[in-house]
C-alpha cells in the first residue's frame, strides 16, 4: 500500500505538488517578464521620430518672353548658406515637370529638424531641358530665418548669357576706385544709418568701415576677378546688430572672387556666380 502514497504526494494539493506548482508558476513570471522588458525595448528604439515637415510656397519667372521646351525640368533647392567663405549645405530639393508656362508655381517641403534659427537659408532654382540648364537664379533668395518667411517669387536669368557688366570697362583695381556702400550683404540687407564703406585705392590698397570697425588690407583685380588678401581690423566691441552686419561684410570680401558691375551697381559674386555684396558709388 505504499505505492499509491507516493503517488499522492506528487499531486496538486499535497506538500511537494504545491511546492511544484509554485515554482512552476515563478519560472513562467520570469519568463514573461523578461519577454515584456524585451519587447518594450524593441519598440522604443523600432519606431524612428517623425519628420517634423513645413514647405516653402512660391514662382519661378523669367523676363524674356519665350516659351520653355515640353517637359523642361524645374529645380527648386533649399540650402544654408551661413558660411559664405564654404559650400552651402543641401536641405531639401525638388525637380517638376513644367507644362512650358511661366510663372511656375512649387512647393518645397523641409525638415524643420535641420532649421537652425542662427542660420541664414535660400532658396535656388533651375530650369533645364535635356541635361542643359537654360535658366537659373544668380541672386541670394532668403528665407525661413531672420523674419524671411517662407513665400518667395523666383526671377531667373539665361543661364547662357555672361555676368552684366555695363558701365565700366573691369579689368584693374583702378576701374573700381572709389568708396562704396553696402546696399546688400548675403541677401539680408543692412542696417538703416549704418555705412558699411568698401574704399579701393587704384594700387588695389583698400579700407573702409566694416561696422563699427576699420579695416585695410589688399585685393587683387584682374578682368572680373576678386582676390581679397589678408585684412586687418581694428578690434572695438560692436553691439550685437551692427556685429552681426560686420561680420557678414568682412565673410563678403573673404568669399567674393568676383567683381561687376550692373547699372549703379558694384556687385561681389560667389564662387557659384551668386550675388553676395551690392554697393553704391559714394564719390
Amino acid at each position: 500500500m505504499a505505492a499509491p502514497t507516493a503517488i499522492l504526494a506528487d499531486w496538486p494539493g499535497t506538500d511537494t505538488g504545491a511546492k511544484m506548482e509554485e515554482m512552476q508558476m515563478k519560472r513562467i513570471s520570469n519568463l514573461l517578464r523578461g519577454a515584456c522588458i524585451a519587447l518594450a525595448g524593441l519598440g522604443a528604439t523600432a519606431v524612428p521620430a517623425l519628420a517634423e515637415m513645413s514647405e516653402i510656397t512660391g514662382s519661378a519667372a523669367y523676363r524674356e518672353r519665350i516659351a520653355l521646351p515640353p517637359e523642361s525640368l524645374l529645380r527648386v533647392e533649399l540650402r544654408d548658406v551661413s558660411k559664405a567663405d564654404a559650400p552651402s549645405t543641401l536641405i531639401a530639393a525638388q525637380t517638376v515637370y513644367t507644362d512650358g508656362r511661366v510663372p511656375i508655381a512649387f512647393k518645397l517641403p523641409y525638415d524643420t529638424r535641420l532649421i537652425n534659427d542662427r542660420h541664414s537659408y535660400a532658396v535656388s532654382a533651375t530650369l533645364s531641358h535635356d541635361g542643359q540648364v537654360l535658366f537659373r537664379t544668380d541672386t541670394v533668395y532668403p528665407v525661413i530665418t531672420r523674419d524671411a518667411g517662407e513665400e518667395v517669387d523666383l526671377l531667373l536669368v539665361k543661364a547662357s548669357a555672361p555676368a552684366p557688366e555695363t558701365d565700366a570697362a573691369a579689368g584693374s583695381a583702378a576701374d573700381f576706385a572709389g568708396t562704396w556702400l553696402a546696399e546688400d550683404l548675403m541677401g539680408q540687407g543692412v542696417i538703416d544709418n549704418l555705412q558699411s564703406t568698401l574704399e579701393i585705392q587704384a594700387d588695389g590698397t583698400v579700407g573702409g568701415l566694416a561696422g563699427c570697425n576699420r579695416f585695410r588690407g589688399d585685393v587683387d583685380i584682374e578682368g572680373a576677378t576678386f582676390r581679397a588678401g589678408p585684412m586687418a581690423l581694428t578690434q572695438k566691441a560692436c553691439i550685437p546688430a551692427v556685429g552681426e552686419q560686420e561680420q557678414r561684410f568682412m565673410k563678403v570680401l573673404g568669399a567674393a572672387n568676383r567683381i561687376v558691375m550692373d547699372g549703379p551697381y558694384m556687385k561681389l559674386l560667389a564662387p557659384n556666380g551668386t550675388e553676395i555684396g551690392r554697393f553704391t558709388k559714394m564719390n
